[in-house]
């Protein structure tokens, strides 16, 4: 019998200063539902699943996701999709976000999106589906 290989992705943690803080802005702005917390951790997920999961992790370390690419581009550490971006971005810029501009893909190949940045200073995205 061939065992199942497959990888999934489970979680991804992101580091925040106040774990009370970005679990509200994560429930609040991304819609996302909190299945447990602690001190220290928040566990999130997307509304009627269970994975991928979003852990919020305390930190001391002011180390946040982002990062900047070869070709001058800040890349987000972590993308959602949405099947209402123009929706979303209005909530973001509504409530003070710090997000870009929504504008059309430079590439045929990319979604239309836009960054932003969380409450902890993570860079974020969203990108269109559906």
């Amino acid at each position: 019998m061939e065992r199942d290989r497959r990888i999934v992705i489970g979680t991804v943690e992101v580091p925040v200063g106040d774990v009370r803080r970005a679990q509200r802005w994560y429930e609040e702005l991304l819609d996302l539902e909190c299945a447990w917390f602690d001190d220290a951790h928040a566990l999130l997920h997307p509304p009627g699943s269970k994975s991928p999961s979003i852990l919020l992790v305390q930190t001391a370390d002011p180390t946040r996701l982002g990062f900047e690419g070869s070709n001058a581009i800040r890349h987000a550490g972590l993308d959602f999709g949405t099947t209402d971006l123009d929706g979303l971005h209005a909530r973001l810029v509504a409530r003070g976000v710090d997000a870009d501009a929504l504008e059309q893909p430079a590439h045929d190949w990319a979604p239309r999106g836009f960054g932003f940045i969380d409450s902890e200073g993570n860079r974020l995205a969203a990108f269109e589906i559906g």
